[in-house]
């Protein structure tokens, strides 16, 4: 008769302990939300991501069509660095954020400009005018010139 009881005051034991565990876990994770609760979480506009998402399925496109060409390699490379640096820097941090996002803005237009110069030089076109002055017209110029190196 000894075990059953030995086994009950050993299940009822570690019984407790789980529910001890179990109110440990749920109040460490309540107070981590009462604390984060009040910080302020910041993420990156749409409209930049979704314009950097344009630039680099651009860039995505020029390379397919242009793999066996080792002219500007070392050019696309540098452009495809750029971007993969611009997405990475974008949530990163809370200080300063109007300020880190008209920096990765300005990035990000320097890019596409770049781009737009290594597709008009892929294209052979003399028509290259000066720098687009928004990130939506340099990627609508370059779209155009991508479907132009395409047919």
């Amino acid at each position: 008769m000894k075990t059953p009881l030995f086994s009950l005051i050993r299940d009822i034991l570690l019984l407790c302990t789980l529910a001890l565990l179990v109110r440990t876990a749920y109040n460490r994770t309540a107070f981590f939300i009462n604390i984060h609760r009040e910080s302020s979480i910041h993420e990156l506009d749409m409209h930049f991501i979704d314009q950097l998402y344009t630039a680099q399925r651009q860039l995505h496109a020029l390379e397919n069509y242009y793999e066996n060409s080792n002219a500007s390699n070392t050019h696309k490379q540098h452009l495809k660095n750029n971007l993969v640096l611009i997405a990475l820097l974008g949530p990163l941090g809370t200080t300063a954020i109007v300020l880190k996002e008209k920096e990765l803005e300005k990035k990000l237009l320097k890019t596409v400009t770049e781009l737009n110069h290594l597709l008009h030089s892929l294209n052979e076109s003399n028509q290259h005018d000066s720098s687009a002055s928004t990130i939506t017209l340099a990627l609508q110029e370059n779209k155009q010139l991508i479907k132009q190196l395409l047919s």
